[in-house]
């Protein structure tokens, strides 16, 4: 843990939106438990890491706010898969930093979510020099989902690329919000997200 402190001291509640967005304010007031990853300088992760959120109804508090930071080293690559079977509220946030030459593919998946569950999650990543980032988000259940995916592309050479597809089923409800800030030149970002609904 003493090796890792400095990076999670650096980065931890440095990008969430707390003082402009509500839900990511009670996030960082609110949370109790949380996950830190760091993926260190070099280093390649020839495997998926699976993060597995899981409640029932005979153990979830009323509302849950879990708490993520990933930190992508310097010239590493890794694919991190977030999956959700939740009920009741979940109200999540994800820091994710991609630091100069790193790779990372992160994935969303909103495939258990009981019928009457709501979840807002904020997804908030930092981008250096020469880094690329690629999210996949899946939607297929929940009764109301929100997700805020940002990503702020702080030097040159970078890239973003965004991808979501969405099946929902009568009053199913889901939002999907992003939003790129090149902050220099010479960056690229692309998004494609689709949509099925019965």
């Amino acid at each position: 843990y003493q090796q890792q402190q400095p990076a999670f001291l650096e980065h931890f509640a440095q990008y969430a939106p707390s003082k402009t967005d509500a839900f990511a304010a009670l996030n960082t007031a609110l949370f109790e438990e949380g996950l830190f990853i760091h993926i260190t300088d070099h280093s390649i992760v020839d495997k998926p890491l699976l993060l597995y959120h899981y409640t029932t109804s005979g153990t979830c508090k009323p509302v849950t706010y879990p708490r993520l930071l990933v930190v992508a080293g310097k010239h590493s690559q890794a694919s991190i898969i977030t999956s959700w079977q939740t009920m009741g509220f979940t109200n999540a946030v994800a820091e994710v930093v991609v630091q100069e030459h790193a790779r990372l593919d992160y994935y969303t998946l909103q495939t258990k979510l009981g019928q009457q569950s709501h979840q807002v999650n904020t997804t908030q990543c930092q981008q250096a020099q020469k880094s690329t980032l690629n999210t996949y988000t899946f939607t297929w259940s929940g009764a109301l989902v929100r997700n805020n995916l940002n990503s702020a592309i702080n030097a040159s050479y970078s890239e973003t690329n965004m991808y979501g597809l969405y099946c929902l089923r009568r009053q199913q409800h889901v939002d999907n919000h992003t939003m790129v800030d090149h902050r220099k030149s010479y960056t690229y970002s692309n998004e494609l997200y689709k949509g099925i609904m019965m």
